[in-house]
């Protein structure tokens, strides 16, 4: 009989830790993200990762850097995005940073799913000086236990809900400041927010009455 308690207390415990488990890593990559011109004067695209800001030799360019992205990333963790590398030429001369559009692409590729967090220019920037350079990511549309609210987009697949934020804004330095310089790191975060289905959530009370029944019997015999 008491192995037969034991077989039934393992099958329950195993049932409702199977429905009540969530994703617990994921991987993931910004590499098909795009820094465009927008409707920001004086820039010229300099392919999908790049701008430059001036003309006549004297300019300032801005790169987006992807990074290696993520695997097997631990639920919930604060992840990186890549960077933003500013470098100059010339002339010091100052840009406006309004009009531009930055748009990180968050590829999930356990989920298969990609989404977008798209940030606007603001600021200037020239050789020796950041005028509030930014990109500001808006609207903060999103909440999690772990990282609060923040701009950030839901990515959904196969019954699992991750949510990608970031820290926003971002702020930009001059090309001769920082080590490396120009160079702005870009912090991310990611959370599971999976909500069981009713069937997992009947499957789960179940679960916890046959392992209260089972307890109450071990209790009157004792």
């Amino acid at each position: 009989m008491k192995a037969k308690n034991l077989l039934v207390a393992l099958g329950l415990a195993g049932l409702l830790g199977s429905v009540a488990s969530a994703a617990s890593v994921t991987s993931y990559n910004t590499s098909t993200s795009t820094l465009d011109c927008g409707a920001a004067v004086l820039c010229t695209p300099n392919g999908a990762q790049s701008v430059i800001l001036g003309t006549g030799g004297n300019t300032v360019t801005l790169t987006y850097v992807p990074g290696a992205g993520g695997t097997n990333v631990g639920l919930p963790s604060t992840i990186p995005f890549g960077a933003i590398v500013a470098t100059s030429a010339g002339v010091n001369t100052s840009y406006s940073l309004a009009g531009l559009i930055f748009t990180i692409k968050i590829t999930d590729t356990v989920l298969g799913v990609t989404g977008d967090l798209v940030g606007a220019g603001g600021g200037s920037l020239s050789t020796n000086t950041s005028s509030l350079a930014l990109f500001d990511f808006s609207p903060n549309n999103t909440t999690t236990p772990s990282f609060g609210t923040r701009p950030g987009v839901v990515l959904s697949a196969g019954g699992t809900s991750l949510t990608y934020q970031i820290a926003s804004p971002v702020f930009l330095i001059s090309p001769s400041d920082g080590s490396p310089a120009g160079q702005v790191s870009i912090q991310g975060f990611v959370s599971d927010n999976s909500v069981p289905e009713p069937s997992s959530m009947f499957l789960m009370g179940s679960a916890l009455v046959g392992l209260g029944a089972l307890a109450r019997r071990k209790t009157r015999k004792s």
